[in-house]
């Protein structure tokens, strides 16, 4: 049971941390964030899920008392600091502060410890820039609904689209997609396609595999995690991809989702053949996509 007055706890009993946020919408709207600590928390999402992270109030400098103040909340991927007050129990976490967020070694340091990290992480910013990642102007999604509930794959899926606004066509024609792109596996790889290396649901490669492995980062998941290429899908619909996500949302019937989102957001080989768009999967595209919506949307 987490003791209401910090009365009960004296200076000599607290620890400090160094933690990443990793989501800030709070379930009981007290400010709160939820942290991965460094040194307790391993990012093994198999040791300890996201679920079980704690919740720390966040100190403020704007006067208030039971959760009536003003704050602008920690954003996930921030890089914050704190102190358990509960000591070596590590599970009553208050912030204090946060820390520029300089996350990994870069390719310099890693040759050289003793080398200064800005110059190359100032390059390796700008690369990502241009690579599709939540720093191409836009910052991440903060209004995104995170359901991925469901006993497969699929009907997670289904679930996450369905909530963010996507019609159950729609939806299906993701899934239909995505069933032939990875048999809907978030860690599926091809280590040769084109000449790179393409991974997870929608099989991203290139530049827009280095966007998800940069926003998984951000909001404290793995590349492999469902639930964050989820939230890439997403994000590249609303950013670089945004005219794939107009005509995506367009669409009316699962065959014409199944069709737009093949041609214009997966994009894989076709040809043209008497002046129409033809790609040799579309049609087991299509056959998936309607399976699914006899499953999740007529039932």
């Amino acid at each position: 049971m987490v003791k209401a007055l910090y009365s009960d706890y004296a200076p000599a009993d607290s620890i400090f941390f160094v933690g990443k946020v990793i989501s800030n919408t709070d379930p009981l709207r007290l400010g709160r964030v939820q942290i991965r600590v460094m040194g307790i928390h391993t990012d093994n999402l198999s040791d300890i899920p996201t679920a079980d992270l704690p919740w720390a109030q966040v100190l403020t400098t704007d006067g208030g008392s039971s959760g009536v103040g003003q704050f602008i909340p920690y954003q996930p991927g921030a890089f914050v600091v704190g102190v358990f007050l509960d000591g070596r129990s590590a599970q009553i976490p208050m912030i204090i502060g946060s820390t520029p967020t300089i996350q990994e070694p870069t390719p310099t340091q890693r040759t050289d410890p003793k080398a200064p990290a800005y110059p190359d992480a100032i390059q390796r910013k700008a690369s990502l820039t241009e690579a599709n990642s939540p720093v191409d102007g836009t910052a991440i999604d903060q209004n995104i609904t995170s359901d991925v509930s469901g006993s497969t794959n699929s009907e997670k899926i289904f679930n996450f689209f369905t909530a963010n606004g996507y019609t159950p066509e729609q939806t299906c024609g993701f899934i239909g997609n995505f069933s032939i792109e990875s048999n809907l596996n978030p860690s599926a790889l091809n280590p040769n396609d084109k000449g790179k290396p393409a991974f997870g649901l929608a099989q991203w490669r290139g530049d827009r595999l280095e966007g998800l492995e940069y926003y998984s980062r951000e909001i404290g998941r793995d590349k492999s995690d469902l639930e964050a290429q989820l939230q890439w899908t997403i994000h590249e619909l609303r950013n670089k991809e945004k005219s794939a996500g107009a005509k995506i949302r367009n669409a009316r019937t699962v065959t014409e989702a199944t069709f737009v989102i093949c041609r214009f957001y997966e994009r894989p080989s076709f040809k043209i053949v008497g002046g129409t768009y033809t790609s040799p999967s579309l049609r087991k595209r299509v056959a998936d996509a309607k399976e699914s919506f006899e499953r999740f949307a007529r039932s």
